[in-house]
C-alpha cells in the first residue's frame, strides 16, 4: 500500500501529504503459529540418531545438522560457516558476527553438545583453520551436506511423514 500511495502521488492522483501520511501507518503485528512443519523435540533427536558417528561424514553430517537444528540456523548459512566464526566469548560458544538473509549481522549462542560434535568433526577432518567449515582439507575435498534442496535431510530414513 505504501508504494501504491508513492506511485500514485508521482502521477499527480494524490497529494504529497496524504502519501506522506500512509507511509507513517505501521503494518498489523503478527501473532499466533509461524507457518511451516517444525520438527518436535523427539522428531530432532530422532534425526540426530540417524547418523553414523563412526565415519567421517556421519560425524560432519550429525555436526551440521545440530547446528541446523540446535542454533536455528538457515541452510545457506550453516553451508558458508568458517572456522573462525566459531569462537569462544566470556566461556560461552558463539558464531560471530555471521552474515544472515537481509545481509542482518548477529551473533548466535552454540550450546556446548553442538560446539563438541563440531570440534570432533574438525579433529577427524583435520580442519584447523580456514573459510569453509564443511571443506575436508585432508583430502581437499569439499564436505557440505547438500542442503540445496528442499526437505533433502528428511529423505533420509527416520519415519517422519512428509
Amino acid at each position: 500500500m505504501r508504494r501504491l500511495a508513492y506511485e500514485a502521488a508521482d502521477a499527480g492522483l494524490l497529494s504529497p501529504d496524504l502519501a506522506a501520511g500512509i507511509r507513517r501507518v505501521k503494518g498489523a503485528k503478527k501473532f499466533g503459529v509461524r507457518d511451516g512443519n517444525w520438527l518436535t523435540a523427539e522428531q530432532g533427536k530422532r534425526l540426530l540418531g540417524v547418523f553414523d558417528r563412526q565415519t567421517l561424514r556421519g560425524i560432519r553430517d550429525y555436526a551440521m545438522t545440530a547446528v541446523l537444528l540446535g542454533c536455528g540456523l538457515r541452510r545457506a548459512e550453516v553451508a558458508g560457516l568458517g572456522v573462525q566464526d566459531l569462537q569462544q566469548r566470556e566461556e560461552h560458544w558463539v558464531f560471530a558476527d555471521l552474515v544472515g538473509k537481509g545481509a542482518h549481522v548477529r551473533t548466535v549462542p552454540v550450546p556446548f553438545w553442538i560446539a563438541g560434535a563440531l570440534r570432533t568433526w574438525m579433529a577427524e577432518a583435520k580442519i584447523t583453520a580456514g573459510p569453509n567449515l564443511s571443506h575436508d582439507q585432508q583430502s581437499g575435498t569439499d564436505c557440505r551436506p547438500r542442503f540445496q534442496s528442499e526437505g533433502h535431510l528428511g529423505r533420509c530414513e527416520t519415519g517422519f511423514e512428509r
